[in-house]
């Protein structure tokens, strides 16, 4: 470094080769603090001592001598047209400033930086937000305590419903209203049908026919059976269920001895051998026997082939 081009500095600083933060400071005209930060930072290689921060004379040359040229940057022009600032937003769709950016975050909305400022792309903002702006032809409206009554919801699954399903809404004095109709259409599955009094809750279900949970809800999702939600309980008809279970696991019929005394024109003697020959099932009704009418008409129907 010339020492001709150097401001005033202490002859004692200038003969140095360890130089300490103050030093550097004075020798480049910056606060101990800036090279204290360089040094923490690993802009500017040092030693630590007892506490006390050491710099090379070579080092702080070095700097120059392999340094980065200097670029500056390309200022980039405001944005226009395309772009709403913040206050352009909460100004046209009357939200607040952490809605914006909440809900631009969640759905990835176009930005750009200017200086201290962030923009959002117009096209999209209208077209999201849009939903904020009431519709002149929706009359009807839901506050959230509305919904949360008349849905047996909670008000942060209120709150998910109507973001999730893009739910028409307005401001009002402060209050936030959703469009009944759309309201309605998406949460129709939670109203239960007034013609079904007698419902299944899924441990009723799993009670009376032992099935597990994951089970049923296949059988649900695979078949039509009416339902309906109170608080975050599901409930299904239960003359609808019972009806499927009927037909999917059918129970077997089964003959009293006179009805197969007089199906097959046996006798009783007989009839019992041949139970007990053939092993048909047979089940005890108080002092009456009943007899699996399937296994019985094989058996039957065996012997006829046979003669």
């Amino acid at each position: 470094m010339h020492q001709e081009n150097l401001p005033d500095i202490s002859p004692t600083t200038l003969k140095k080769e360890y130089l300490s933060c103050e030093d550097v400071a004075e020798l480049m005209g910056i606060s101990s603090t800036t090279v204290y930060r360089y040094c923490v930072t690993g802009k500017m290689n040092c030693i630590r001592m007892n506490r006390k921060i050491f710099i090379r004379r070579a080092d702080i040359d070095a700097l120059f001598q392999f340094h980065v040229p200097y670029q500056v940057r390309r200022v980039i022009a405001k944005p226009k047209e395309d772009y709403y600032s913040v206050e352009e937003i909460k100004e046209k769709y009357k939200v607040s400033k952490d809605t914006i950016f909440k809900y631009a975050s969640s759905r990835n909305i176009p930005r750009v930086k200017h200086g201290n400022k962030t923009y959002f792309s117009k096209k999209h903002i209208d077209s999201r937000f849009s939903l904020f702006t009431p519709d002149p032809d929706i009359s009807e409206w839901y506050t959230v305590e509305d919904v949360c009554k008349k849905y047996e919801m909670t008000v942060q699954a209120v709150h998910g419903c109507v973001s999730n399903s893009m739910v028409p809404r307005m401001r009002h004095k402060g209050i936030t209203y959703y469009s009944k109709k759309d309201i309605d259409e998406v949460l129709k599955h939670r109203l239960p049908d007034p013609n079904i009094t007698e419902w299944y809750s899924m441990e009723d279900i799993g009670n009376i026919y032992g099935l597990a949970p994951h089970y049923v809800s296949g059988l649900i999702y695979k078949n039509p059976i009416p339902k309906m939600r109170k608080g975050n309980k599901g409930y299904y008809s239960k003359t609808h269920f019972d009806q499927l279970m009927r037909e999917k696991f059918p129970q077997p019929e089964y003959y009293t001895v006179e009805e197969a005394i007089s199906q097959f024109n046996i006798g009783r003697e007989a009839l019992y051998k041949l139970i007990k020959r053939y092993s048909v099932t047979t089940i005890k009704e108080g002092r009456s026997m009943k007899i699996a009418k399937q296994e019985l008409d094989l058996v039957m129907s065996n012997k006829k082939r046979t003669k």
